[in-house]
């Protein structure tokens, strides 16, 4: 590695320049002190409220502050979108720490041995989870849930069931399923999923069939793809660079999931 003084750190890189309010400039930059500018206002309204806790404020800080150096060196814009996608993670794995008191209640697979374990981190909880390793470690799961095993795929279901993604999940819904639903209607063979008797159902029938049927399962295919995203990127296996909207649109997603999850004080959860 080379050693650069101050300054040198301090310099712009100069693709960042190249974005501005009207989107990338292939005839013009701005300057040093404009695109510095540009950069931190992509992310300077996204304060969490005060109703999140401060391990996770200060998580998603550091994640803006990232942001913000990327106007110094254009790689961390990526470096911060890779690492926003993965913090759902550590957020919903503090949500389900907070929501149970810091009390777990664990059901041991086969003996239907019941436990509850203090936690005040998640973290502490994974390696009990789980199906029973040939060393008789592990073998515990949610109870309620047979297939909790510790995963992201088991808080992503956690936080569904539970009601703590409700709110997000409703939002994202309310603005999409009219697009969501016409994408239905135009399929076509085994990926059709609308029912053939759609036709001669009438608008409530076929509300009821939207809300218990057509919803659940766009649920649970949207936090699969969340699964599977953050799969990815923790097994990136090439270098990925990212523009600084992109950067500021995943942490304002992430934001978004955050904010729902601890609505302030005076919001409905």
């Amino acid at each position: 590695m080379n050693r650069k003084t101050i300054a040198e750190l301090m310099q712009v890189d100069s693709r960042t320049g190249l974005f501005g309010p009207e989107g990338l400039m292939t005839d013009r930059r701005l300057t040093d002190e404009s695109a510095v500018s540009f950069i931190q206002g992509l992310v300077e309204g996204l304060d969490l409220p005060s109703s999140v806790p401060e391990e996770v404020r200060g998580h998603f800080d550091t994640l803006r502050h990232l942001h913000t150096y990327g106007a110094f060196s254009y790689d961390l814009f990526g470096m911060c979108a890779s690492a926003a996608d993965m913090t759902i993670e550590f957020v919903l794995g503090v949500r389900f720490v907070e929501w149970h008191s810091g009390r777990v209640p664990l059901v041991e697979h086969g003996t239907g041995k019941q436990e509850t374990v203090p936690v005040d981190d998640y973290a502490q909880l994974v390696p009990r989870l789980g199906r029973r390793r040939p060393d008789g470690t592990g073998g515990w799961h949610l109870k309620g849930d047979s297939h909790f095993d510790g995963s992201l795929a088991s808080l992503l279901r956690w936080g569904r069931t539970s009601g703590v993604l409700s709110g997000w999940l409703g939002t994202i819904w309310s603005q999409a399923y009219r697009n969501i639903l016409s994408t239905e209607l135009t399929q076509s063979g085994s990926r059709r999923r609308i029912p053939a008797e759609w036709e001669t159902w009438t608008s409530d029938e076929r509300t009821h069939w939207i809300e218990t049927s057509l919803r659940p399962d766009w649920e649970q295919e949207y936090l699969d793809n969340i699964r599977q995203l953050r799969n990815v990127t923790a097994h990136r296996t090439s270098h990925f660079i990212t523009y600084p909207p992109d950067s500021a649109r995943t942490l304002r997603w992430l934001a978004e999931v955050i904010t729902a999850m601890w609505p302030p004080a005076d919001e409905p959860g």
